[in-house]
């Protein structure tokens, strides 16, 4: 589960990297860079990916659009 979860992160981290304003894609990388989740840390990997679904629902989509089209799971939330 846990290497799905970071895939699934890394996809959606990548993807909102593309096309994002110089200012906020320098915060966004900072603050979301996967590189800071201790992905076989299940608890804390949940987080980071709530934590990154909410960051691109308040931007540009919706949550249920968000969990679709990157197929997450309740089991992937906490």
């Amino acid at each position: 589960m846990n290497e799905k979860m970071k895939d699934t992160y890394q996809q959606m981290f990548e993807e909102h990297c593309e096309g994002a304003e110089p200012d906020y894609l320098e915060w966004f990388v900072e603050e979301f860079t996967p590189k800071g989740v201790n992905w076989a840390d299940e608890e804390e990997a949940k987080r980071a990916i709530a934590r990154l679904v909410k960051e691109i629902d308040e931007c540009f989509a919706n949550r249920e659009e968000v969990l679709r089209d990157y197929e997450i799971t309740p089991d992937m939330l906490p």
